[in-house]
This record gives structure tokens, sequence and C-alpha cells, in this order.
């Protein structure tokens, strides 16, 4: 994304675009910054509550058997929560989202970043979102709702799910708004003729 002279990989503005809304996404699902030792909770299998048994990776196209505490939290608390609260549609589920959570106190608390200006999305700027997922993983998807560590082969309960769903809409909300902070800061860049926008 930073141009510095010659660059050796052949990267296009394309896929630099493509990288930074993957990571910035990522950084801010909690499991996907969290213990090594279980993969980001790849190897907890868990059951979740719901009528499905298992999700389809789009990506790989691979159909997956039963979740895992990863898979729960990038797929199943979504697909639950536009299913039973808003009529199985993914549009209502976002409007929600930035209905409910979009103001302008949490926009300040997200675009505010220690050391740095939100603009130049330095790389404490994403240190700090990473330790927020941190947190919440080790706080709320490694515990169930009583506190206690969730291990392989435990049954997820409705009450997990409900005090979850709103850690969830909350990394989505915070991703949303800093990605968009983001993209509005490199464009404007590029629109203003101060060259290749940069991102540190």
């Amino acid at each position: 994304l930073r141009h510095h002279g010659k660059s050796t990989y052949n990267v296009t503005q394309t896929e630099s675009l493509m990288f930074l809304i993957h990571i910035i996404g990522d950084v801010h699902q909690p499991l996907h910054v969290s213990r090594e030792t279980d993969r980001g909770g790849n190897t907890i299998h868990v059951s979740f509550p719901d009528d499905f048994l298992g999700f389809r990776d789009e990506r790989s196209g691979h159909h997956h058997q039963g979740w895992n505490l990863h898979s729960v939290w990038d797929v199943a608390i979504i697909q639950r929560s536009i299913r039973l609260f808003h009529n199985s549609s993914q549009f209502a589920f976002q409007s929600s989202i930035e209905d409910e959570l979009i103001t302008s106190t949490n926009m300040a608390s997200w675009l505010s970043c220690p050391n740095k200006n939100i603009n130049d999305v330095s790389l404490s700027c994403i240190t700090t979102w990473a330790k927020e997922s941190f947190n919440d993983a080790l706080t709320y998807a490694y515990g169930n709702e009583y506190g206690v560590e969730i291990v392989d082969g435990e049954i997820l309960t409705e009450d997990y799910f409900r005090t979850r769903l709103d850690v969830v809409r909350r990394r989505l909300a915070a991703g949303g708004v800093r990605l968009a902070m983001a993209l509005e800061n490199m464009f404007s860049s590029v629109s203003l003729g101060l060259g290749v926008a940069s991102v540190s």
C-alpha cells in the first residue's frame, strides 16, 4: 500500500484494497487475534443452539460439519441473529447495527488512536484494535456465560449466544467505521493529488 520506490511485488491497487479491507475486518474478529495454542478456537469443537449442523466456507466451497468456537464467532452468531431477529435479512441486520451503534460517542471512541491521528492508520492504531479483540476473545469468546473456560465438546447455550451477540455487533460496527475512515483518507489523499495513498 505504501510505495517505497521500485516494488519487488507486482501488487495492483485493487489487491492492496482487498488486503486492507480483509486485514481491518480480521483484526476486529476476536478469535482472529487470539490464542495460538487452539488456533483461534479452531480446535475447540462445540455444539451451537441452531438447527443446522455445519456451514459452507464461501472462499473454499468446503462444507464443514459441526461447529468450532472460531466458526461460531465467524458465522453462527451472525447467521442466527439474522434469522431470529431480522427476518433472515442481512440488510436488516446491518441496518440495526448502523441505527443502534453508529453514534457520535461510539465513533469518537473508535476513531481515537494513541500517539497517532486515525488518518494515518498507523501500526499503533492496528495494535490497539487487535488488543481490543484479544481482550474480547479472552473475556467473551473463550468463557461461557458464567466465565468458565469453554472446552472441546462443550454445548454452547442460548445465553452464550445472546450475551455474545452484542460483542459481535460492536466489533462489526467498530471495524466498519475504522475501515470507512481508512478508505476515506486514502482516496481523499489520492484525489487531492498527494500521490499514492499510504497505510503504514
